[in-house]
């Protein structure tokens, strides 16, 4: 047993024990004369559990001054201090655990924590408020349990054979460092019993050391607990493609023999040689103590604590993987350390509250990066499951009422970044997001734009479909400008939006993603008044006489009404141009113009055309067809303006509100369209005929 030598006279010990009293909010001068009276009535706080939770809670104590009201003691089962256990593989890979050291004894001895190493909590007396170690009995007023969580090791005969281990503590990691080099030159794999992170983890690391890999996995598909079986199957093909063998529902029922030379018997009556095994089949909150103790305990693990992080018993806590909070444990450590900080504020008086957070996991091995964000495994009714695949990357957005609820990548994900804060913030999300999103493109504005990491299958070109893998080839055939690349697969031959991502893709250069150009949120906003203008704004006056040339002569002269009711059909026809542009052969040349350009200048004509209404009819709406025509026309362009004022607002929009309104203003301008030509024929002939 390792113990700090930084003790205080009355500390809590086996031969010391000591009536408590009520810690309280602020700190105030203490005279010299009861210092020590003062120093031996601060009330007892058991920490049982020295890992990365308990560190971090004894970090926040101190951060606090809340060592300098309680009398402190830290009881670890293991002979080493608190260490990080998310980088465990450094020790499988030969790096002393001493470098993975998170806080020093000293750090303790310094701010009068007592620290014991190396002996484990056997019991705990609720009512006289003590718990036993193997070295002696410690009395507490508040009790902490951070006892984090133990492998499971299945009933099996053979499990306890020599060259079977397990992959959880600095211990098991160096003594599996040293059977894997004992076992490098063997014909032999080294098998994983089960597929879950740490067990990948631990593949991996054996891999690097020269072994070949077998993984057993009880279950339908791989890591079970973070993922769904359709992202587990991209993970199960980039194993493959690894060199990794697996064996998916079937069980282990036996081992037998001694590394270098194990047999396991599976349950459909094969069989595997292996030189070591590793089981990694999964881990169980360590409850055994609270459990005994007559604390509430979860069915299937897991001290029960609610919001405040309280058990059942008063004064007595639990934070970390040993805490199960509305019917959830937490596996990962930046869960356990939200749970020490809302414990420490409400040791120091403030009100607190857990209520959940959202998880993020990582695997990062040789051959592949995965990240999972948020839910990743849901299979409800309610959450749609949007993916985008190609031969070595996979990446999933799972969405609820509009809602990302969680996300899981295979591969790089140029926008992971983006959708971890879509999850964390419950950000909505759009239609035409989701569309970009299974078609490979960016789907958040604002991000950066590099072709280098898209799958191979991502369209570049929506109107052409041409690839990012196409254009890669074309460019390694030769073809390293924009507009060799253009000529040689026809990408952004039509509507130009993807001609900066060719560019990028020549240059080497990231650009930003492309945003809604400001002049058409302006053209939009000044159709849409002008529009108004015309409904709302009562006809213009004409003049009494006829004397002299008067103001008013565009309403009174014949040839200037031909004038400008030629201009507005030869402007509207402008107009339509654009719009036809992809389907009209001959409007070819017009498709050389930038996507954006051409949007302009569609808008643009629409302003035009409504002055030139205004000209025309000086706000009159006319009689009988010249009525109808005027009022399809406005319905028509007031729906194009609201399009466009759409278009360039959306982003600023909630969720997928935007995409609707665009879609619907759109699909307005079309239908109202359709007419204008028949009745602006009809009103020539009226015209000139009758």
């Amino acid at each position: 047993m390792f113990t700090t030598t930084h003790q205080h006279p009355g500390r809590n010990n086996p031969e010391a024990e000591r009536a408590s009293s009520p810690v309280n909010d602020a700190v105030s001068p203490v005279p010299t004369d009861v210092a020590t009276q003062a120093e031996e009535s601060k009330p007892q706080l058991v920490v049982v559990g020295n890992g990365m939770v308990s560190a971090h809670l004894c970090k926040q104590l101190v951060q606090r001054s809340l060592h300098r009201h309680y009398e402190i003691t830290v009881i670890g089962e293991e002979p080493v201090p608190a260490y990080d256990r998310v980088h465990l593989s450094d020790v499988l890979r030969g790096k002393a655990i001493d470098n993975l050291t998170l806080v020093p004894p000293a750090w303790y001895a310094e701010h009068g924590i007592t620290l014991i190493l190396g002996s484990a909590v056997r019991s705990c007396d609720i009512e006289r408020k003590r718990v036993e170690t193997a070295g002696g009995s410690y009395r507490f007023d508040k009790l902490v349990f951070a006892t984090g969580s133990s492998p499971i090791i299945p009933k099996l005969p053979g499990v306890d054979c020599p060259g079977v281990a397990v992959y959880r503590t600095a211990k098991d990691a160096e003594g599996l460092r040293a059977l894997a080099i004992d076992c490098q030159f063997s014909q032999r794999p080294a098998v994983v019993v089960g597929a879950g992170l740490l067990g990948l983890e631990a593949a991996a690391e054996l891999e690097s050391l020269g072994l070949s890999i077998e993984l057993i996995e009880s279950g339908s598909h791989l890591m079970p607990r973070q993922l769904d079986a359709e992202t587990s199957k991209h993970l199960e093909s980039a194993l493959a493609r690894a060199g990794y063998q697996i064996h998916k529902g079937v069980r282990l029922s036996g081992i037998s023999g001694a590394a270098p030379e194990l047999t396991l018997q599976l349950g459909d009556e094969q069989t595997i040689e292996a030189c070591l095994v590793v089981i990694a089949a999964g881990v169980r909150a360590r409850d055994d103590v609270a459990r005994a103790a007559g604390i509430n305990c979860d069915l299937f693990g897991g001290i029960l604590v609610d919001d405040e992080l309280c058990t059942s018993q008063p004064d007595v806590y639990a934070v970390g993987e040993c805490a199960r909070h509305r019917g959830l444990s937490f596996g990962l450590v930046a869960p356990g350390r939200l749970m020490a900080d809302v414990l420490v504020r409400r040791l120091a008086g403030e009100s607190a509250n857990f209520e959940g957070t959202i998880t993020s996991t990582r695997l990062k091995i040789p051959h592949l990066e995965l990240n999972v964000v948020g839910e990743s495994n849901v299979t409800d009714l309610g959450t749609e499951h949007h993916a985008c695949t190609d031969e070595t990357s996979f990446r999933k957005l799972l969405v609820r009422r509009g809602t990302v609820v969680g996300a899981a990548a295979i591969g790089p994900w140029q926008e992971l970044h983006l959708a971890q804060q879509a999850v964390a913030s419950n950000k909505r999300i759009s239609n035409r997001q989701l569309t970009r999103f299974t078609r490979g493109e960016l789907v958040w504005d604002g991000s950066i734009v590099n072709l280098a990491t898209w799958p191979a299958n991502a369209a570049v070109c929506a109107c052409t479909g041409v690839t990012c893998g196409s254009l890669r080839d074309a460019r390694a055939r030769g073809a390293t400008s924009a507009d060799a690349l253009a000529k040689e697969t026809g990408a952004s031959t039509v509507c130009g939006t993807c001609r900066p991502l060719l560019e990028s893709l020549c240059s080497g250069k990231e650009v930003e993603a492309t945003r809604p150009p400001r002049h058409l949120t302006i053209a939009g906003a000044l159709a849409l008044l002008l529009t108004a203008g015309a409904v709302m704004l009562p006809a213009v006056p004409l003049s009494p006489t006829v004397q002299s040339f008067p103001w008013d002569a565009l309403w009174r002269e014949e040839w200037l009404k031909q004038t400008t009711g030629f201009a507005l059909v030869g402007v509207t026809l402008v107009g339509l141009a654009v719009s036809l542009r992809k389907r009209v052969p001959r409007l070819a040349p017009l498709q050389k113009l930038s996507h954006s350009a051409l949007r302009f200048v569609h808008v643009a004509t629409g302003v035009l055309v409504l002055l030139l209404l205004l000209a025309h009819t000086g706000f009159r709406s006319g009689a009988n067809l010249d009525a109808w025509l005027n009022a399809v026309f406005l319905l028509a362009t007031f729906g194009g303006a609201a399009a466009a004022l759409a278009a360039g607002l959306e982003r600023l929009f909630i969720g997928s509100s935007g995409a609707r309104a665009r879609k619907l203003t759109t699909r307005w301008h079309i239908w109202a369209t359709w007419p204008l030509p028949a009745l602006v024929l009809a009103h020539v002939v009226k015209v000139y005929f009758f």
